[in-house]
């Protein structure tokens, strides 16, 4: 798929949207976001936070990620696709889908559709928005065995709280990841307003979430940084000084205006070297608030402390993801 990396902005009123961002579907996450950031004004889509995946597999499967609470899901904001299909068994052609045009019924499909059903994506059209110049990005670890089970449960009920009763205008995005024996760690990133660059929402938010998990006092490693989008996507790549003092000098973000070209070439290689001698299995599921019960907790404190589990911190993760914000809104438009 190297020979579909591409991006581009359309100009304003393209589609009937102000910003178009073409991206071809070999095109992976973070360059998405970097090439994008660099726009004048700087852009963003709402996809995830995993470096590697391709912005072609993000959308087909419908797409939530750090500005969904936000934009919500990024499935709502494809605007059309180029794609090679095969005409009942006779040759394959390569057809532009739109929500109007006589193949609005398949971009309807793709539009977390799943893919490999309906044939081959080649370019994707989606509906940019102004990427928010401030942020806030956290991450707060709690040692293993440090906390009463008890107490860990009363925190993570408390931040998960103000994750899912937030307002959308307000950009906060959390997870919790938890290693073996309850290793602990409460990850974000709170968008400031993308056109007026105001913090006040995230501010109150920063202040909840630092009072839900007592930051100050209770979390054994506190760290916070106020910074900018692009800065938070390669963090949650892992490949920044603030997310990771071992990140290799050449993988690392060099901020904007500069060839990150073979950075980003270096991040994805060491991502990939972190991840591929573990015996990972990767299940999702949804979970709904209600369902979080204390029996559920119970049954999430013994499966991290499981003999297997013992044998390294990232054998066995789970991670929580909360959204609140847009993520919870009926869709309106289904074409």
């Amino acid at each position: 798929m190297d020979r579909f990396v591409s991006v581009e902005v359309e100009p304003s009123g393209f589609l009937g949207s102000e910003y178009v961002a073409e991206i071809g579907a070999g095109t992976r996450l973070l360059e998405a976001y970097t090439r994008l950031y660099d726009h004048n004004p700087p852009l963003s889509i709402n996809g995830g936070s995993c470096p590697s995946v391709s912005v072609s597999g993000l959308a087909q499967g419908g797409a939530y990620g750090y500005s969904s609470t936000m934009w919500g899901m990024l499935a709502d904001h494809v605007m059309a696709v180029d794609i090679v299909v095969q005409e009942l068994g006779g040759p394959f052609n390569m057809v532009h889908a739109t929500r109007t045009n006589d193949h609005a019924d398949l971009l309807k499909a793709l539009r977390g559709g799943m893919g490999g059903n309906y044939g081959v994506v080649t370019k994707w059209y989606l509906s940019a928005f102004r990427a928010s110049e401030k942020v806030y990005i956290y991450r707060h670890q709690v040692a293993a065995n440090s906390k009463s089970k008890a107490d860990v449960l009363a925190k993570t009920k408390a931040y998960q709280n103000v994750m899912i009763n937030q307002p959308s205008s307000n950009g906060l995005w959390g997870k919790v990841k938890i290693h073996s024996n309850f290793e602990m760690h409460y990850e974000g990133m709170c968008l400031c307003d993308p056109i007026t660059s105001d913090c006040t929402d995230c501010d109150e938010t920063m202040d909840k979430v630092d009072s839900a998990v007592q930051a100050n006092t209770w979390i054994t490693k506190p760290s916070q940084k106020f910074t900018n989008a692009a800065y938070g996507a390669w963090s949650w790549a892992g490949c920044t000084k603030w997310a990771d003092p071992d990140c290799p000098n050449d993988a690392v973000y060099l901020g904007t205006g500069v060839d990150l070209t073979s950075a980003m070439g270096n991040c994805w290689a060491y991502d990939w070297s972190l991840n591929e001698n573990l015996p990972w299995k990767s299940n999702s599921v949804y979970v709904r608030e209600r369902d979080m019960t204390d029996s559920f907790w119970d049954t999430i404190w013994d499966l991290s402390h499981q003999p297997e589990c013992q044998k390294g911190r990232n054998i066995c993760i789970i991670t929580f993801e909360y959204y609140g914000g847009k993520m919870l809104d009926e869709p309106t438009d289904c074409s």
